[in-house]
């Protein structure tokens, strides 16, 4: 592996709590400014059946169709709250309505919203699991995020063995057993942001890059050269919740961009 190229990656291998305590409308803030990350979060099941009712209206069509075919009730509203939330934090930075937002996909499947000259160019990602939806959005960066349930079962030494580089499995084997779970999700969190930061899909082998966390701050390398570089990358772990973990994602350049993490509420 002395041929990787290994650089960058900010953040730290710790993990960063919600620094605010107070649960915000999106309205809460109206300014993204290009050298920010903002990452929002929602408990679906707090949320009021009035609330629901009041969300679903900001759907498309095809939205609501969506969530309709999901069977299971906490799926369908874990859907719905993740698209409003996409809605309602993007039109709020947009000063527009929420149901007045178009989105793309790109060629790989990445919802984006549809361009525009009257909107400045932003970057979303949203991820769901049980217990909770999380989104980060930035300005001119390409941004993904991964949040897990840590109390998701999950076979760790065969997934880790399938998945992860080499380097990365014997990190986790090498821990106590009590410890390898935890690491496990901190991995996965952080493959999924950074696939999903490129846009590309599942078409990047996860053993094709993997991420060294200690010492901190977390960096990148990858297996084989290419035009990504690493030390454009930055790497942020945040725990909302004591059950949830989020990683992540930010291309950039220069030093690492602060992040401003908020509850969100309709």
């Amino acid at each position: 592996m002395n041929d990787a190229n290994e650089e960058g990656g900010g953040g730290s291998a710790g993990f960063k709590c919600d620094p605010v305590s107070r649960t915000l409308p999106a309205s809460g803030i109206q300014i993204l400014h290009p050298g920010e990350v903002h990452v929002w979060f929602a408990v679906p099941e707090e949320l009021p059946r009035e609330s629901l009712r009041e969300i679903e209206g900001w759907l498309s069509p095809d939205e609501q169709l969506r969530c309709s075919r999901f069977q299971q009730m906490a799926d369908r509203r874990r859907n719905l709250v993740g698209r409003a939330l996409i809605r309602s934090v993007l039109s709020s930075y947009l000063q527009t309505d929420p149901k007045s937002l178009r989105f793309v996909e790109n060629e790989f499947g990445r919802p984006e919203l549809e361009p525009s000259a009257a909107y400045p160019r932003l970057r979303f990602n949203l991820s769901k699991t049980s217990g909770m939806v999380a989104c980060c959005v930035a300005r001119n960066h390409e941004v993904g995020l991964d949040i897990e349930d840590l109390r998701r079962s999950v076979d760790v030494t065969p997934l880790a063995t399938r998945f992860f580089a080499p380097a990365e499995t014997r990190d986790l084997l090498a821990l106590p057993e009590h410890a390898r779970r935890r690491r496990f999700f901190e991995y996965w969190t952080l493959k999924e942001a950074y696939v999903k930061a490129l846009g590309a899909g599942l078409t990047i082998p996860l053993d094709q890059f993997w991420f060294r966390l200690d010492p901190a701050p977390v960096r990148l390398a990858l297996q084989s050269p290419s035009s990504d570089d690493p030390a454009d990358w930055q790497f942020e772990h945040i725990t909302p919740a004591e059950q949830h973990l989020i990683a992540v994602a930010i291309r950039r350049q220069g030093a690492d961009l602060p992040l401003i993490v908020r509850r969100w509420a309709p």
